[in-house]
């Protein structure tokens, strides 16, 4: 799925709410038919764990003073994924996944290019198992050949994990080429949604004709 709008239509603020770290004024948020509260302390671990987010700044994200391995095992500890002693065997496999040699567990993360910060990120978020990953603007700050591999890899994982992934994202040409719905922001509200060919080709609101529009000046 993914998410769009212009600056300051609500994207960052949505995909904070879902994934639980900040309260919402009304409506609902809910998992497999399961209401969820919102804010930090509005879920137990389990639902913590199903929902992970990550942002836009990778190296604002990570601790500067924890290693890889240490900020990627951090989650199979606290959502409980895997008995203590698998945990390094697992972050190396888990780096692996993302593209990543598996001697990167004693790198910290200004050690880094911003790529390879963007992958700990994603493995950090994989390491609780989710069945939801949202994904704040994260190729916003990466070279198109960083980027278009980062995607490549996600769509990987979606596939091979069975795991909903949603995308927010300034980049109208990335969204229609790697998400199946889309869902259009502005002034906080969703205008217009639907399968995200169907949107970019007939779009019926303003707002979607306007990021359309700056879509084909910027090409």
């Amino acid at each position: 799925m993914g998410i769009v709008g212009a600056s300051g239509s609500g994207k960052t603020t949505l995909g904070r709410a879902v994934a639980g770290l900040q309260r919402v004024a009304s409506g609902t948020i809910s998992l497999h038919g399961k209401a969820l509260g919102t804010g930090r302390r509005g879920r137990d671990r389990e639902q913590r764990r199903r929902l992970q987010l990550v942002t836009q700044n990778s190296l604002g994200a990570l601790n500067p003073s924890r290693t890889v391995g240490a900020a990627v095992g951090r989650p199979m500890r606290l959502h409980r994924r895997c008995p203590a002693g698998d945990i390094p065997v697992r972050v190396a496999e888990l780096l692996e996944q993302v593209g990543l040699p598996p001697e990167f567990t004693d790198r910290y993360p200004h050690e880094l290019s911003g790529g390879q910060r963007q992958r700990v990120a994603i493995a950090r978020a994989l390491a609780a198992d989710p069945d939801v990953l949202i994904c704040d603007e994260i190729t916003s700050a990466l070279d198109t050949a960083t980027a278009e591999s980062i995607m490549d890899l996600l769509g990987r994982l979606r596939e091979r994990r069975g795991m909903a992934l949603i995308l927010i994202s300034h980049d109208l040409p990335l969204i229609a080429s790697r998400t199946d719905t889309v869902t259009v922001l502005e002034g906080g509200l969703a205008v217009e949604s639907g399968r995200t060919a169907d949107v970019f080709a007939a779009p019926r609101h303003p707002a979607t004709h306007a990021l359309l529009g700056v879509a084909a000046r910027a090409v």
